[in-house]
Formats: structure tokens, C-alpha cells, sequence
């Protein structure tokens, strides 16, 4: 699963690299201001980006483990009672 996500985060960094480099070649000034590069001013406000996305990544992570646990538990209880029920059938008496 970790390899289709890679693949999926590449193929859209690489579609946002071409749009921009047509957009800038393409546009004929239309988009003279437009952002090419990086500098300082691309991490202005990172520290309120960090507050919200931190706690929000937090959740999500512990929503899908709490989902796992869930089906752990039910699998565990479906278990418990087949084998319940399959040494109230078995007689050793003998």
C-alpha cells in the first residue's frame, strides 16, 4: 500500500511541476506575477499550518487504529463463540 501512495503523491507533484511550467511558457504575461520558486516568504504561517494539521493527522491516524481494533475485537468474538459452541458439541467422556 505504501508504494501506490508514493506513486500517487509523484504523479501529482509531477502534474503541478507541468501546469506550471505551461502556465509560464503559455501564458503570453498573463500570469507575469505568478510563483515559480521558492523562497522565505513560502513559510509564512507554517507555525499556524503545524497547529491545525498536527492535531488533525493525530485524529485521523487514531480513527483508522481505532477501526482496526474494532474489527480485532469483533473477529475475536466470533472466534470465541464458535469454539464455545464446538466444545459444547465434542463429548471426551469417552
Amino acid at each position: 500500500m505504501l508504494g501506490a501512495a508514493i506513486a500517487t503523491n509523484v504523479a501529482y507533484i509531477g502534474n503541478m511541476l507541468i501546469q506550471d511550467l505551461w502556465v509560464s511558457l503559455h501564458s503570453e504575461g498573463k500570469f507575469q506575477h505568478m510563483w515559480l520558486s521558492w523562497g522565505r516568504s513560502s513559510t509564512d504561517g507554517i507555525g499556524t499550518f503545524l497547529e491545525y494539521s498536527i492535531p488533525t493527522a493525530m485524529i485521523e491516524a487514531f480513527y483508522v487504529c481505532s477501526l482496526e481494533l474494532f474489527v480485532l475485537i469483533a473477529g475475536y468474538g466470533i472466534m470465541h463463540s464458535k469454539m464455545e459452541k464446538t466444545a459444547e458439541k465434542t463429548d471426551f467422556s469417552a
